[in-house]
This record gives C-alpha cells, structure tokens and sequence, in this order.
C-alpha cells in the first residue's frame, strides 16, 4: 500500500487555499473509522472544505421500489 509523505496534504491545503480551490476529500472507502480515526482527514492531519461519504452511510447500496 502507497502512503503520502508526512506533508503532502498539507502541502495541498496550502496550495488550495492560495488559488481558492475548495478541497473535497471524498471518504467513501477510508471513513468511519477504516483508518483508525473517523476521517481520511484525520489521519493525515487537514482540514478539507467538504467531506463526501454518501456510500458509507448507506452501506453502499440503495434500494429503489416503484
């Protein structure tokens, strides 16, 4: 498994907030606690603008009746 450098997501940050990008971090496959913190984010130590997590929420499948 690839990890990043102790840096790299604050390195993204930085360079985020110097363009006004907004940073998603997109939790679907490492969130609610896979990491051993509740967030990707967590772990690497930034705070993203918006956290996706729709698919872990709802166990990754929906049930659709007509």
């Amino acid at each position: 498994m690839l990890h990043p450098s102790a840096r790299y997501w604050q390195e993204v940050r930085s360079i985020c907030d110097r363009y006004g990008v907004v940073l998603v971090c997109d939790d679907v496959i490492c969130a609610f606690g896979r990491l051993g913190t509740w967030f990707g984010a967590q772990k690497y130590d930034f705070v993203p603008d918006i956290i996706t997590c729709a698919k872990g929420i709802t166990a990754g499948y929906a049930r659709w009746a007509p």
